[in-house]
């Protein structure tokens, strides 16, 4: 079981984290999104995961066992 960090899709950490992220999604890898949410700040970035394409065909591979985020 694998849990990404959702600030990874959007390359927060760095873009080599963001690729890596893709990686796993793409050979469905990722058992579940988490959050290392220290700050308002960073709360903020989250509504921009959802505009990747990862993070949709995350959701859409029902491999996800905690979807109802």
């Amino acid at each position: 079981l694998f849990q990404l960090n959702l600030l990874s899709l959007i390359g927060y950490y760095s873009m080599e984290v963001k690729i890596n992220a893709e990686l796993l999604i793409k050979h469905q890898l990722v058992s579940f999104v988490g959050t290392d949410c220290h700050n308002m700040n960073q709360a903020k970035l989250y509504h921009k995961c959802e505009t990747i394409s990862s993070w949709h065909q995350l959701i859409e591979s029902d491999k996800l066992l905690n979807s109802s985020l």
